[in-house]
């Protein structure tokens, strides 16, 4: 048994693990039923990977601008309208995820935020 992961986590069913995020996100998409027709907002700053889980989940991406800090250029007011809206914690970073929340309020859309750069980091918060 792991002391990071309790025998009791590992045999829980509610409980995915994947080889690659990649994996992990279009299965977020999918289970969120995100597809043909929808969008997925994602920041301009991105690796091919996410637009790859994108496609193969059947939506469509639409972008947000990515500022000098790694922090969304324009209010959340001012992004497209999208089913889905990606955070990124760029190199393991926190990202601030007020503007995501006011967008989620504001149009609906699900937050997904990746933090596949960020194994084992953590804020404060």
């Amino acid at each position: 048994m792991s002391l990071l992961f309790p025998h009791s986590a590992i045999d829980d069913d509610a409980i995915r693990y994947f080889s690659l995020a990649r994996y992990a996100l279009l299965e977020g998409l999918r289970l969120l039923g995100v597809g043909a027709g929808q969008r997925v907002l994602i920041p301009s700053f991105i690796c091919r990977d996410v637009l790859a889980s994108v496609s193969l989940a059947g939506a469509t991406p639409c972008w947000y601008g990515v500022g000098p800090g790694l922090t969304p250029a324009s209010p959340p007011e001012l992004w497209p309208e999208a089913q889905t809206v990606l955070a990124v914690n760029y190199f393991g970073f926190a990202q601030d995820l007020a503007p995501f929340e006011a967008y989620a309020r504001r149009t609906g859309a699900a937050v997904i935020e990746d933090n596949a750069h960020g194994y084992l980091s953590r804020d404060l918060e």
